[in-house]
């Protein structure tokens, strides 16, 4: 076997490193064939290194959406306090009872013309709700406690107050009767001739019903009504006469009871 000189293993060590690019002198004990493959090594993991990651896009955020109006109001818009909600509880109730305070509004024909009278001739004493003045209160039931028939108020209202400190009216009245002239000492004056017949009726008709609280409905003022539709059958003339008498005024009131149930 020829043995290969040292100088020519030498010179084919430093050709092989100059082609892998590695240094070292010939007196290496490191054997060429060894970094051959380390070399080839970095270079192919060198491009793998040097590759740039690619970054995930950024998300982009939406602007938020604009509040419509009508919810932004909404929601600025003061809350009802909690205690409103007993007030609103409560008014149903306090309706009830408001309601039944107000007297029953006039209604077309003798109960409104009877009250147009009223407002003339009476109010000014008696009150326009008939709360009282001068005179006695006539509201809330009073004039029908004092006079429970027609007949007897008709009476009292044509003829004036009786002497001053003479008992009046039913003698049942809860509290006693009345007492000419005790409310405030002023005199009820006589309208039987200041007021027609028929204009005396409509008051009589109107303080009853309204401020009586009397039912429409009752023998006495269904009178009142005919004898107004047909005064000149009852031969008034034209006004009720002083001086004239409860059993008189009641015998009118029944033959006109009498036509309207024979008719």
């Amino acid at each position: 076997m020829t043995e290969v000189p040292d100088h020519l293993l030498e010179r084919s060590r430093a050709a092989r490193a100059r082609l892998t690019g590695e240094g070292g002198s010939a007196g290496d004990s490191a054997p060429a064939g060894d970094s051959a493959p380390a070399a080839s090594a970095a270079v192919e993991a060198a491009p793998a290194a040097a590759a740039p990651v690619a970054a995930a896009p950024a998300e982009i955020e939406k602007p938020p959406e604009p509040v419509p109006p009508f919810v932004q109001a909404a929601l600025e818009r003061k809350k009802v306090p909690s205690w409103a909600f007993f007030i609103v509880l409560m008014l149903p109730i306090w309706a009830f009872f408001y309601v039944g305070t107000l007297e029953r509004p006039p209604e077309e024909g003798i109960l409104s013309i009877g009250g147009e009278v009223y407002a003339t001739n009476c109010s000014g004493c008696h009150g326009a709700s008939g709360g009282g003045g001068s005179g006695p209160a006539l509201s809330g039931g009073e004039v029908a406690m004092t006079f429970p028939d027609a007949a007897s108020q008709i009476w009292w209202v044509v003829n004036g107050s009786a002497p001053a400190g003479t008992p009046y009216g039913d003698p049942n009245r809860n509290g006693g009767q009345r007492i000419s002239l005790e409310w405030s000492g002023a005199q009820m004056p006589a309208f039987g001739a200041n007021l027609s017949a028929v204009e005396l009726l409509e008051a009589i008709y109107y303080e009853r019903v309204t401020h009586g609280q009397v039912d429409t409905d009752t023998e006495d003022l269904h009178a009142i009504e005919y004898i107004v539709d047909h005064a000149a059958d009852f031969e008034l003339g034209g006004n009720f006469e002083e001086g004239i008498s409860i059993e008189e005024i009641q015998a009118i009131l029944d033959a006109a009871t009498a036509e309207l149930e024979e008719g």
